[in-house]
């Protein structure tokens, strides 16, 4: 039996994605904002919690979030990545899109199309499809030293490295895992290490939203109806 979202969590749930559009969504994030963003993000995409308040508003409707992932003909491929970002990301005054290294030397480069000029990769591109939110988190955002990471990994490594491990998080997927995401601490992605860049592109993915909007038309509307819930 699925419980709805009390009032109090959707006034919480609602707060901090408008949170993330006003700070997130432009690029202009501050060190310390990171912290407190991710483990937003861990509340709101990990443990369902924007699923349960999109219910309450939407009802059975799907949730869908905008989001790339790298397709190829040759799956060895990918056992050759050191390391693959597939998020367009603003940061700041710049725009990032895709980054894939190859043994220590950048190999890929975007043309804009979704396709990249290196010859010596070619049927390797990126696709794009709006996902249901389930799959969005479940999806593979990072490969580092051939090892695919999810979305749903990036947010729990950042928000659990930032703000202090949940039990038995840190260890489910083993020292493989934990040395693929320690390795990604190596690189940079124009001003940010590569998971945080990551996270950025979770974030900013969820402000664009369509469905986001619509939440936050509904929310606003029913926040007027009911101006005094506090935030649980």
């Amino acid at each position: 039996m699925k419980i709805p979202a009390s009032p109090e969590q959707i006034v919480s749930v609602c707060e901090e994605v408008k949170h993330l559009i006003d700070n997130w969504e432009s690029g202009q994030v501050e060190p310390r904002e990171i912290r407190a963003g991710s483990a937003s993000l861990r509340r709101l995409l990990v443990h369902n919690e924007l699923q349960k308040v999109w219910n309450f508003f939407v009802g059975d409707k799907k949730f869908m979030i905008p989001a790339p992932f790298l397709v190829t003909d040759y799956p060895d491929l990918l056992k050759l990545i050191e390391l693959y970002t597939c998020s367009e990301v603003q940061q700041k005054n710049m725009t990032i899109s895709t980054v894939m290294v190859f043994l220590g030397k950048l190999k890929m480069v975007p043309t804009g199309d979704g396709k990249f000029r290196d010859e010596t990769v070619r049927g390797a591109h990126i696709e794009r499809a709006d996902l249901p939110l389930s799959r969005f988190i479940e999806s593979v955002c990072i490969i580092a030293e051939g090892k695919p990471i999810t979305r749903n990994w990036v947010v729990q490594y950042v928000a659990n490295s930032l703000g202090g491990a949940h039990f038995g998080e840190r260890s489910r997927k083993g020292p493989v895992f934990e040395n693929a995401m320690a390795k990604l601490k190596q690189f940079d992605v124009g001003e940010m290490p590569a998971t945080v860049q990551e996270l950025l592109g979770i974030a900013q993915a969820l402000c664009k939203a369509d469905s986001t909007r619509l939440l936050m038309e509904a929310y606003s509307e029913w926040r007027a109806k009911n101006p005094n819930i506090r935030i649980a």
